[in-house]
């Protein structure tokens, strides 16, 4: 749906133009509401001319991360191939011009036992001894005499056994480590166990020898009673036998009075209920119910009334708002009450078109042209109902948009029916009181 005057997209629940504020359904609105969002033509032309203005600006957002990316690329691009490589050329040059590193040779750890191998070098130990003799004297003299000691040292240290005759003590083997620990924590575990266990007996020990203490000084403090110590014990134990007696003539005192407060209130009780009961049987008695379910009318003989007279009418060039809109047979429209307020006190009567039995009314509260404006308008919260001559009878009705089923126990001969606003539901815009049909059923 599309406004009439800008051309504005509007939506089915739009009363007015957001952009001009013209009125979407002025036909049934007042004159004060059709112009209280209305723009004059120079405000309208305003308001296009602003909106062409921010449509002709738009332009895509760029981020500043992308802007960023952006000039860093360029920057990067307008760069020749010369200064790349300038750039690159110093960390190639002092990664020459550092030294090599020494590398170290990595050690190798060798077992704790001992190995009996042979220090000397593998350089100075010829491969196949020479046979003759006097070679070995001759190789033994070309031998350094201070290298000669230090190898004699070397082997004595490595080979004591072999220079000196004596075997080294073999070292007994050690007990596992976990089972030392174990046997270690077990020890310690039953000696703090016997240290506890000495301790608690001494404490029991020591407390029974403070009790025994404290016996014995309290038999020494006690002294014999005296007769006027004995005259004071038994005054003070009458007066507190007295002053338990007055508690318990006070605790009965109060208790049966809080009885007697509960009966009365307990009587209150019991006449508010039968009021109640007699107000609800009161109200049994009457004649019309309001049904919670829609009644089989098919048997039933639907009657057109002839004149539907009310006693206030909304004044509208549009809209027509009077009694005839209550026997119209169109849902859309209604009766709306024009005075002050909700209308407390208005009705109407409608006429049929002689005497019949009446069986049924069927009513449609409040304005049923659409649910925005039936929660809009007031509508009836109680009516008063007569029909024909019987009396009249006040019926509640729930704030709830639904038929209304009103059944007659006994079927009244009538003419006329009058139907009185006694309270109603307030409107969340307007105070007009609504009622869109009324059907009679014989």
């Amino acid at each position: 749906m599309k406004c009439e005057r800008c051309g504005k997209e509007l939506s089915d629940s739009d009363l007015y133009c957001s952009r001009c504020g013209k009125a979407v359904f002025p036909e049934y609105m007042d004159e004060e509401d059709i112009w209280a969002y209305y723009k004059s033509d120079e405000e309208l032309e305003q308001i296009l001319k602003a909106e062409e203005g921010q449509g002709g600006e738009l332009r895509p957002e760029v981020s500043e991360k992308e802007d960023g990316q952006a000039e860093v690329s360029e920057t990067e691009t307008s760069l020749p191939e010369e200064a790349l490589i300038e750039n690159s050329q110093p960390e190639i040059l002092e990664a020459e011009d550092r030294e090599p590193e020494t590398v170290r040779p990595e050690i190798a750890v060798e077992d704790p036992e001992p190995a009996f191998e042979s220090v000397m070098p593998e350089e100075d130990v010829p491969e196949t001894e020479p046979e003759n003799p006097e070679e070995l004297e001759k190789l033994e003299g070309q031998k350094d005499p201070e290298d000669q000691k230090n190898l004699e040292d070397q082997e004595y240290q490595e080979f004591p056994e072999e220079v000196t005759g004596e075997k080294e003590p073999v070292p007994e083997e050690e007990e596992p480590k976990e089972e030392k620990d174990s046997e270690e924590s077990a020890k310690e575990v039953r000696t703090i166990e016997v240290q506890t266990l000495d301790e608690e007996d001494a404490g029991e020990e020591d407390e029974d020898l403070d009790d025994d203490e404290d016996d014995e000084e309290e038999e020494e403090k006690k002294e014999p009673l005296t007769p006027e110590k004995k005259r004071a014990r038994r005054y003070t134990a009458l007066l507190a036998g007295i002053f338990l007696l007055l508690c318990l003539a006070a605790g009965i005192f109060l208790g049966i009075r809080r009885m007697n407060q509960l009966d009365a209130l307990e009587q209150e009780y019991d006449q508010k209920i039968e009021e109640t009961e007699t107000e609800t049987s009161s109200a049994d008695r009457g004649n019309i119910r309001l049904l919670g379910e829609e009644p089989d009318l098919s048997q039933n003989t639907k009657l057109q009334p002839v004149s539907a007279q009310t006693d206030s009418q909304k004044q509208s060039e549009e809209e027509d708002y009077s009694g005839s809109r209550l026997i119209d047979g169109d849902q859309a429209t209604s009766w709306q009450e024009g005075e002050d307020g909700t209308g407390e006190g208005k009705g109407a009567t409608l006429t049929l078109d002689g005497s019949h039995q009446i069986r049924y009314l069927v009513l449609y509260l409040g304005n049923w042209k659409s649910d925005e404006l039936w929660s809009y308008n007031a509508r009836p919260q109680s009516l008063a109902i007569q029909v024909g001559e019987a009396d009249e009878e006040i019926l509640e009705f729930p704030d709830e948009k639904q038929v209304f089923y009103l059944a007659l126990q006994e079927p009244v001969e009538a003419s006329e029916i009058k139907i009185r606003i006694q309270s109603s539901y307030e409107g969340e815009r307007w105070e007009d009181n609504c009622i869109s049909e009324i059907e009679v059923y014989e």
